[in-house]
């Protein structure tokens, strides 16, 4: 008891401070008060509030979105031996320019333009096969090439998004100058090359102005369907009635998983024939007007095979087609084989072509020619958006419809950046 007596007063000491919290361990500070990361682009205010449709700013949208402008430099000589007399000494020489723009939206692309154009000086024209366009054409031309419009899924506004989805790449519309749908031409751009597909010889020109649907019609098979002007060079109606052209092609999984390429094309009404290339009539303004209307009609088929090799790349092509050219009745083939270095920095090429034609108009039936190539290239980018090469040709003419076959000897300079 005593002991308890004596030990109360502490015992009433320590009961009161817990009490008042004395004995607790002080109360943990607050943690400070996180700071939000100033705003980087606080106070920053567009160049012209207010006025994003201005035309400054329209136009500085045009050439900074989507838009793409190449250079390009080209210098050819040629020259040959021909039985008869040796030909001058051919020059070409040019500058130009190709000029891309896509248009689109938040989630899609909608349409592309594209134009290409060169300003071309020419001295003692001769006969070659990647200028058959310069015959009537001396001194300096401003020329073009391609010159189109695309328009991408046009049926798009029509379509539920499930019909959008299925239908995607289906239907697409093309307006403009550009290869013409047959054969290998609308797969390959031969511009600035010397080796060249059948399609100029064969028709009298390689591009023209058209109109048409394109797209995929399965995940293998893609197609061409076109209203053709039949004019060639420059957009002209003299009474032709136009050309309808269609291809059916493989699709691009083809190309990537087999390195095969091929398809099957149809050409069938009326064009103007150009003297120049063909001969299929005398000299302009030696006939009427009618007389220059040549009623056509073409069937091809075409391949090409790339396959991968130890030291590089090779490719085989064939394109073949026959037809009328009323009366007369025509026929191509065209074989080539090219090979390019695994470092991309040389490579060549061989190309056998006939082209024969069974006219009353001339002595001979028969344009064919064995070309051989040798290429080195300084830049050789893969999807072709630089390129720079100089080339060494030789072609030996083996038949002429007209005078005497030829050797001819080429050496270009090219530069596309």
């Amino acid at each position: 008891m005593n002991i308890l007596r004596r030990s109360l007063p502490a015992i009433l000491f320590v009961v009161c401070m817990a009490r008042c919290g004395w004995t607790q361990d002080p109360a943990p500070a607050a943690a400070p008060k996180e700071e939000k990361p100033a705003d980087p682009f606080a106070g920053v205010q567009p160049d012209n509030p207010g006025q994003t449709t201005s035309q400054s700013g329209w136009v500085k949208r045009f050439f900074s979105n989507n838009f793409t402008l190449k250079k390009e430099l080209y210098f050819q000589l040629t020259t040959g031996y021909k039985v008869e007399a040796d030909p001058p000494l051919y020059s070409r020489q040019s500058a130009g320019f190709e000029l891309l723009k896509k248009f689109s939206t938040h989630t899609a692309t909608i349409g592309a333009f594209d134009l290409q154009s060169r300003l071309v000086r020419r001295d003692n024209y001769i006969t070659v096969l990647n200028d058959l366009e310069g015959a009537d054409r001396k001194g300096f031309n401003l020329e073009y090439h391609n010159a189109y419009l695309d328009l991408y899924n046009i049926f798009n506004p029509l379509l539920s998004d499930s019909s959008r989805s299925r239908n995607l790449g289906r239907f697409n519309w093309r307006t403009g100058r550009f290869y013409l749908p047959f054969g290998l031409n609308l797969q390959t751009d031969t511009h600035g090359t010397l080796l060249q597909l059948s399609n100029e010889q064969n028709f009298g020109f390689e591009r023209d102005w058209y109109s048409g649907l394109y797209g995929s019609l399965t995940r293998s098979i893609n197609y061409d369907v076109y209203y053709l002007l039949g004019s060639g060079y420059r957009p002209q109606f003299r009474g032709q009635s136009g050309l309808l052209g269609a291809r059916v092609s493989l699709g691009n999984r083809f190309l990537t998983e087999r390195g095969l390429e091929g398809g099957i094309s149809v050409m069938s009404g009326e064009r103007l024939s150009n003297p120049s290339m063909q001969a299929e009539f005398p000299g302009k303004g030696e006939e009427s007007d009618a007389s220059t209307i040549v009623r056509t009609f073409r069937i091809g088929i075409d391949e090409r095979f790339t396959h991968l090799l130890w030291g590089g790349t090779a490719s085989f092509v064939t394109e073949l087609s026959g037809g009328q050219d009323k009366p007369d009745a025509v026929f191509t083939q065209l074989h080539q084989v090219v090979f390019t270095s695994r470092s991309r920095k040389w490579g060549w090429a061989g190309q056998y072509r006939h082209f024969w034609m069974d006219s009353q108009k001339l002595p001979g039936k028969t344009d064919s020619s064995l070309i051989g190539e040798i290429t080195l290239y300084s830049q050789n980018d893969v999807a072709a958006s630089k390129l720079r090469w100089i080339k060494f040709s030789m072609e030996r003419q083996l038949e002429r419809r007209e005078g005497e076959t030829a050797w001819l000897f080429t050496v270009q300079y090219y530069y596309y950046w």
